[in-house]
């Protein structure tokens, strides 16, 4: 280090005296030595997609060579093809998508091509059936299910019902299409997990995927029965419209939705299931459930059907890439080797990603999560919102005039321990839009004026950001990494093979209720659900405006994609402004060990507000409108670091919730959770959460009595740890939702 000092300073000695000598020769012009370092910059770009969804239109393309499914990086592509025609949008105009409509193209994702045997998956839920009609111990061979996908007479299935006149096969395809579609050997597993009775092989033209298939990386998916992507399909507009049998239960349209598998569940009576997350529900679903959707699967011979084309390619994800930026400097690793991250080591460079960037204005994410906060001090029975919030107060050094517990930021805040007084005028002043929770209509609040905030629920679903599209998808493009000193400071982090080292992160949108806000789990699903504000395992992954032109300090950090690549050339150091009299903070590329110079005071100078930086606040726009740039300046405060205590280990997201229905009683039980001392358990009939029960068990199993037939319930589940005697909760498991039988 000692070394690489000395050879800087000498070559900074070798620069600075070619410079004077040049300037006292006349050779160049004054203002060269003065001029900014961010002029010097390559020009930023927007956010790019670099793989998504291809989708060629019905017949465009014409056949071509079709390809096995390839993974790369945790993303699966499928060739698609189009193949028969079904009800699936609302083709005239009427505001509901049904039998009334014209069918269109439906898609197959190639799940394996061998000659002219290729086997398809229906790209999306393409029907709402029952596994059977009535609740009786079945199998896939005696299912109505299986007589309904191929027009089977009542002699095929146990109820007694003739589908031979109305069923899926005879309305999707023509007379030469079903030729082309081959009879399968269908074989039917034992459930692996609970070992019911599989039931005989079948000889089938459609039928549906089985638990050993959907778990095949062959096909394309995750070989664990964990929650994943590869397996999340989403609902058409007819399958939210209710499909065939008019439910009005399914999710809307363009939504992830559970899809039945052939393989039993726990019981006789029940059949598997795939969950909205992608998980694998081999305790499965009761065989009359009306909420579960049909995702067809098939073997066609290509040779002999004319009417197919290709459609293109299908992702399990996006790939998004960003270019960055190097600004400000904050407690990230452990830099001085004592083994823990905390206000002790030295401040790093924060790399950002470049959301959007127009001229001289450039929207900024942080590339990991910075730290952890709860989103609220303390837990109150009154609304709290973004506006009023200890989260908004602390990211920009507000007193305790502004939020709600009164507390004062003004000497202890993100704004002056990122950033100088310089790099802070730089930061534009953003009028910040809180529009209420869509799902739930809970109150957002009243706009602000922000240097510094956390992204809602439209923003991170902005593909014009680089991020899906969708929120109940496990997108990588949300996914984040904590830094160690988030870590160290609380924040729950992923130990999974998927998603080691994620975390989750806030949004600043309202949850489900006045006193929780939404946030990103480490998959990427968006949870609008939300959080207890005063969770203290969910970290700060600041936002913000910069002014490109008006700070020297920032440099360019290369790019990162969504897959996980990071194409980086070292973080460049900070250069000293004429503002503050402190030597910069020392800059090393990430991954590297910086020595504390004693030389610096910690901690930013107080900012002076100047004439030049007067103007009207940045305003956050909906995707695809433009911000007018501004930059209200508000003077931060100096400030000393303190010393931080983490406290006790924090508790994480309950996961694999699985319900198991029994005439009136409910059986709901989660995987357990290391450091968990009890679990909240909460379920209502309304999906807000009205009319809500919980109830405190201390086992990761409950059973629930006396529900009412009929009924949809929604379950979710969180665990809690004791400070004391106060319990400290975790987040809650992801929604999920049953209905009572008969």
């Amino acid at each position: 280090m000692i070394k690489d000092r000395q050879r800087k300073f000498s070559f900074r000695r070798q620069t600075a005296l070619l410079l004077t000598g040049a300037l006292l020769a006349g050779l160049l012009p004054l203002g060269t030595v003065t001029k900014s370092r961010a002029a010097e910059q390559p020009a930023l770009r927007n956010p790019r997609i670099l793989k998504t969804t291809q989708e060629v239109a019905p017949g465009s393309a014409g056949k071509k060579e079709l390809k096995n499914p390839t993974t790369e990086n945790g993303i699966t592509t499928w060739d698609c093809i189009w193949f028969g025609n079904y009800w699936q949008e609302d083709t005239n105009g009427d505001g509901k998508a049904d039998k009334k409509d014209d069918k269109t193209p439906i898609k197959w994702r190639v799940l394996s091509v061998e000659g002219d045997d290729v086997f398809l998956l229906a790209d999306k839920n393409l029907d709402c059936q029952k596994y059977n009609d009535t609740d009786t111990d079945v199998t896939w061979e005696t299912c109505t299910m299986r007589s309904w996908l191929n027009g089977y007479g009542a002699e095929a299935n146990k109820d007694g019902r003739d589908y031979s006149d109305t069923n899926f096969l005879d309305q999707a395809f023509s007379s030469e299409e079903q030729t082309a579609v081959k009879t399968t050997n269908v074989v039917n597993h034992d459930n692996p997990e609970f070992g019911t009775e599989g039931g005989k092989d079948t000889s089938d033209k459609v039928y549906l995927l089985s638990i050993d298939e959907v778990t095949d990386p062959v096909y394309g998916f995750n070989s664990s029965d964990d929650s994943d992507s590869t397996r999340q399909a989403v609902n058409t507009a007819y399958v939210a419209g209710g499909g065939e049998i008019n439910s009005g239960d399914m999710g809307s349209a363009g939504s992830v939705d559970v899809w039945w598998l052939r393989s039993p569940g726990d019981i006789s009576d029940n059949a598997s299931r795939v969950d909205y997350d992608g998980y694998v529900n081999a305790y499965g679903h009761y065989v009359n459930s009306d909420c579960d959707a049909a995702r067809p699967a098939l073997h066609l011979n290509l040779s002999s059907a004319s009417s197919w084309s290709y459609a293109g390619t299908v992702l399990s994800d996006d790939v998004a890439e960003w270019e960055c930026i190097w600004f400000g400097n904050y407690w990230q690793e452990d830099t001085n080797g004592d083994g823990k991250a905390d206000k002790n080591d030295a401040k790093q460079p924060i790399k950002w990603r470049v959301l959007s960037v127009d001229g001289d204005d450039a929207f900024l994410l942080a590339d990991k999560n910075l730290d952890c906060q709860k989103y609220n001090d303390t837990d109150t029975d009154t609304s709290v919102t973004w506006e009023n919030c200890t989260m908004r107060s602390w990211l920009n050094g507000y007193g305790g005039e502004i939020n709600k517990d009164g507390k004062d930021y003004s000497d202890s805040n993100f704004l002056n321990n990122a950033f100088s007084a310089a790099e802070q005028s730089a930061i534009k002043t953003t009028n910040v839009v809180n529009d209420d929770n869509s799902d739930y209509g809970t109150d957002g609040g009243n706009n602000t004026s922000d240097k510094v905030y956390l992204l809602s629920i439209d923003e991170v679903t902005n593909p014009q950001y680089g991020f899906n599209s969708s929120r109940g998808v496990y997108a990588e493009s949300r996914r984040v990494l904590n830094t160690a000193f988030a870590k160290g400071q609380g924040a729950w982090t992923s130990t999974s093979e998927e998603c080691a080292g994620n975390g989750y992160w806030w949004l600043r949108s309202p949850g489900t209720y006045s006193s929780s806000a939404s946030y990103v789990d480490y998959y990427g699903y968006v949870d609008t659900d939300g959080c207890n504000v005063i969770s203290n395992i969910l970290a700060a992954r600041p936002a913000l405006h910069l002014n490109l032109s008006s700070t020297s300090s920032w440099s360019c950090a290369g790019t990162v994609t969504s897959d996980g690549k990071v194409e980086e050339p070292g973080a460049a150091t900070p250069s000293p402004t004429p503002e503050t009299t402190r030597k910069p903070q020392e800059t090393v590329a990430p991954g590297k060990t910086a020595q504390p110079d004693n030389t610096e005071k910690p901690g930013a100078a107080t900012p002076s507000p100047t004439p030049e930086t007067t103007q009207k606040p940045q305003e956050t726009v909906a995707p695809g409108k433009t911000a007018q740039p501004d930059n209200t300046e508000k003077p931060g405060a100096s400030v000393t670091p303190v010393s931080s205590d983490p406290g006790k280990a924090a508790i994480g997201k309950v996961s694999a919730l699985k319900l198991k229905q029994k005439k009136h009683t409910m059986t709901v039980s989660w995987k357990k959770l290391t450091g968990a001392k009890g679990y909240q358990i909460c379920y209502s009939t309304s999906k807000k959460w009205k009319g809500k029960k919980q109830k405190l068990v201390s086992k990761n199993k409950a059973v629930i009595k006396k529900l009412k037939k009929k009924k949809t319930y929604y379950f979710r589940v969180q665990a809690y740890r004791l400070e004391g005697k106060k319990k400290v909760y975790g987040a809650w498991s992801n929604m999920k939702k049953i209905k009572i039988k008969k």
